[in-house]
Order: C-alpha cells, then structure tokens, then sequence
C-alpha cells in the first residue's frame, strides 16, 4: 500500500527545500497529508540524516571503537578534525539536512491547520499532527546534542544553542538560550503526548476505526513510526540530558512497562537466533525491540561503501582489541572464554571476523534476505529504556537497583553471568573510581555494546565527558576514540556550524 505514496513522497521531496514549499495539490486532499507524512519520514532516512551520517557514519565514526583507517575522511571524524576539506561537507550536509526535514514538517504543520476541513476527523487529525510535532522535537534534539553542548543546565543554560524553528517561513529563526530553546522542545514533546493519548498502541482504540480512518491500513505498524511510547522515550531521553534523573527514571519505566504490555515490542528470542543459521533469516537489529524505526530501502548500500567495500583493506572495521574489551573481556580476566559465545550481540551475532577486525553485520541485506528486517534503522529501542533506568537509580545512589536493570538487558543478550560478579576484573574497586564511577563505567559499555552503529552512541559519550571529565574505562585500551582529547579533561565533541551559518551571523558558544 504505501508502494506508490513511497515514491510520490520520494517525488515531492526531491523538488522541495527549505525554501520551497510543496504543491498546493499535495494537501488538497486526506491521502495527501499521509503522502506529506510519510515523506517526513523518507527524508529522515536521506543519507544526510539518519540515513548514514547521523548513525552508522559521522556520528559513530568520532567515537566508536573502530580501527585506525588510512582514507581522509575516516581518518578526520576518528581525528575529530571536523574543519578539515574531507569531513566539512559532511558536517554542513547535517546540519542542512535536518533543517530541511524540519522545514517539510513546519509546512505540513502549517497546511494542516489551514486546510482543517481536509481532515475532518478529530484522532486522524491528532495522530497527524502528534507525529509530526514529534518528528520535529526527534530532529531539533539531535541537532542541538551534535552542534551544541554537553550540559545545558548551570551557567551553560543562559548560552545560545541552535535556532528552534516552528515557523514555515523565509525568515531566520533567531537563536534562543538552551533554557529557552529546552523549553520550546518539551513543549513539541508535551503537545505530541496530548495529541497521541488516543493512539492505538495504547489499547484505546474506538469502535469504528478499522472501518473509517483505518479502512486503508495506513495507521497500522505504528512501532515503525513515533507512536505514544516512543514519545515518551524521547522525553525520557531529553529528562536525562538535562540531569533530571528521576524523571528520566520514571518515563523510562512507564515506556518500558507499557510498551511489553501492550504488545508494542517483545525481548528478541536468544535461542532462535543463534540457532538460525541462515544469514537471510537474521533479526540483526533485533527488529521486534523497536519502539520506534526508520524503514530506509537503501540503508545497506549506503553502509556497504564503507563497511562492505569491494577490498576489505577499504572497510571500516572495528578493532580486533575493541571486540575483545567489549565481548571477551571476562575470558582476559579469568572468568570462562564461553562468554564468546553468550552475548548475541557480539562475534556471534553482530560483527563478522576479517583478517584486519570485524565487520559490522547490523545492517545487513541481500537480495533474498527477509523483507520484515530489511532497511530497518533503529530509532528509540526497548533496551535502552532500561540502561536509562539504570542511570536514574545510579544518581539515586541505588547501586544493586542499576546493576540489577542492566543485567536484565545483558540475560535478553543470552549472557548469563551477572553483571556485580564480573565488574571487578572490568573496574578494579582499587582503581581511581569510586562505586559510582565504576557503575557508570559498566552502563556505559552497555551502551557501546548495545548501539553500535545507531548513531544514539555519540551522545552517551558527550554526556558521560561532560558530567566526569574523563574517560570511564579501565580496561587494557580506551575503547572510545577520543586521541584528539588526551588528559584528564576532556574537550566536548560539538560540529561546527557550517560558515555560511556563521558569516550570517550564528554563535556557536564554547
């Protein structure tokens, strides 16, 4: 069904820019608002986005674990050199890109409100607009964790971040404090949990809606869009970036809670996976934790000219070390090598031995691999809700509380050894960490672990430097390429606004 929209969208997009507003004939019509929709979401998956560079490329490429590579390009993000000729464009590619999603969602918005009697029907009209205000808080929050700062809470929140656009309009959006800015995206947030209270996943569904505003289908697979629960992670993951731990703690929760119980997302099947010995039957973004997903056709062709190159030599792989730290490490300290073996989010499951590291195998496709899987970007997982918990229990000063959340991530990863009886040969307690450094250090490394190529991975990293000023690791290597940030404290990883922006007029505040 969404076929022909897919590639209508895909039509209205390539002539639409941030300055450019769409055909008045797209929203003429009920089936043209899901067409705009479902374009806004195309658009996220461009490769300017979330469909390279926000994930698997730019963003992990800074400061994941992978091996040293000789091309320019790689070689600048793992340098953090984000001025250099190579890795300039796409940087300014990033910025632009989410611009111009939040300008096809400022248009939407905008025609939607105009051309109320198009969509006469009060739920279709809130899940529209919930949606899409959801996108927009989606979009304007990664942009201010790339090009902004760690912390915007203390003497960073009376500093300008980037500029929060709500309008479709020639005009500049003015730049705004983070306090105003943060404000501006919990507002989008709040005003998308009021607009979606009637989503379906909730269990809440009317009597007539298969038969009218659902007749064609178009409001089903909602885990593959931003449903109820998905916004609210968000939320939780905004709580926690502004240092609000027990908000974070309980949104997270009720995300969690909610989300199993309504049947919105299942734990992946440990055994099944590792028994299905079909590559083409692999599950390997663990599609069914999803509580929110991109569905990107070109997703593996995208990832294949840098993970996947015609000569392995070319590939970026990470490191034979860093799989060892974050998959075998128990085997190094003594504990028995079967953990090799347990964790399906390791060498059995997600990366692929070569003769230089492994090669990323999350984003895998074929000509014949299982349509259900195919081209699916995590956006917003199950999992993460819980390491998010786990957090909020940290600052709490719930030590067994948060060891307890994360090895229940780590047992739905087929690892059955807890986390509180190997965290001694990760971080000794006689070394410079106190119990909640050494904590925080484990959640971490969950992290790592858990969001290889996803992109969310960079902020855990930012915020984790930001809050402790050093690494959080005491294994043999740091398995966060920061060599750029060499000392005790390091220097926050933050783009560059791209100098059209700032000859026009833009601060970027250190």
């Amino acid at each position: 069904m969404l076929l022909p929209m897919a590639a209508s969208c895909e039509k209205w997009l390539e002539a639409t820019s941030s300055s450019q507003i769409a055909d008045d004939k797209l929203f003429s019509t009920r089936n043209g608002f899901h067409e705009a929709l479902i374009g806004v979401y195309l658009k996220m998956g461009q490769p300017a986005t979330y469909g390279a560079n926000y994930t698997f490329l730019v963003n992990d490429i800074v400061c994941c674990p992978y091996a040293t590579h000789n091309k320019s390009f790689i070689k600048g993000l793992q340098q953090n050199l984000f001025s250099a000729v190579s890795v300039e464009p796409y940087i300014e590619d990033m910025w632009s890109g989410g611009y111009s999603i939040i300008a096809n969602i400022n248009k939407t918005l905008f025609e939607l409100e105009r051309r109320r009697d198009i969509v006469p029907d009060e739920l279709e009209y809130n899940l529209i607009k919930g949606e899409l205000l959801a996108a927009r808080a989606y979009v304007h929050f990664d942009l201010m964790r790339m090009f902004g700062l760690d912390s915007w809470v203390g003497e960073n929140a009376d500093k300008v971040t980037v500029p929060y656009v709500t309008e479709y309009s020639s005009e500049p959006t003015p730049q705004r404090t983070y306090a105003q800015t943060v404000e501006l995206l919990l507002k989008d947030i709040n005003g998308a949990l009021e607009c979606l209270k009637d989503d379906p996943v909730r269990g809440t569904v009317r009597d007539d809606f298969e038969s009218t505003i659902n007749a064609d289908g178009f409001w089903n697979d909602r885990a593959k869009r931003l449903n109820y629960y998905a916004v609210e992670a968000l939320l939780a993951r905004v709580h926690l970036w502004r240092r609000d731990y027990v908000s974070a703690g309980q949104m997270a929760a009720d995300v969690a809670t909610n989300a199993l119980d309504k049947g919105l997302v299942k734990w992946i099947d440990v055994s099944a996976f590792q028994q299905e010995v079909q590559y083409d039957y692999r599950d390997w973004t663990f599609s069914c934790e999803h509580l929110f997903s991109l569905e990107i056709t070109n997703l593996y062709s995208n990832l294949a000219v840098y993970h996947f190159p015609n000569m392995v030599s070319d590939a970026v792989l990470v490191s034979e070390t860093a799989v060892g730290e974050l998959f075998r490490d128990f085997s190094h300290y003594g504990i028995d090598a079967d953990f090799l073996h347990e964790d399906v989010r390791g060498p059995a499951g997600l990366l692929k031995y070569s003769t230089s590291g492994y090669q990323m195998y999350k984003f895998y496709s074929s000509n014949g691999y299982f349509e259900a899987f195919r081209g699916r970007m995590p956006m917003i997982k199950l999992p993460e809700m819980y390491l998010i918990q786990a957090e909020a229990a940290l600052h709490a000063f719930d030590y067994d509380g948060a060891l307890a959340l994360i090895d229940q991530v780590r047992h739905h990863r087929g690892v059955s050894t807890s986390i509180a009886e190997v965290m001694q040969f990760i971080v000794p307690e006689q070394s410079y960490f106190g119990r909640d450094q050494q904590i925080a250090s484990v959640i971490l490394r969950e992290y790592l672990t858990e969001l290889l190529a996803e992109g969310q991975l960079l902020y855990a990293v930012k915020r984790y430097y930001g809050e402790y000023g050093r690494p959080l690791f005491s294994m043999n290597v740091n398995v966060v390429n920061f060599s750029a940030k060499i000392g005790t404290s390091a220097i926050s990883i933050m783009y560059p606004y791209p100098v059209a922006e700032t000859t026009y007029g833009r601060i970027q505040e250190q």
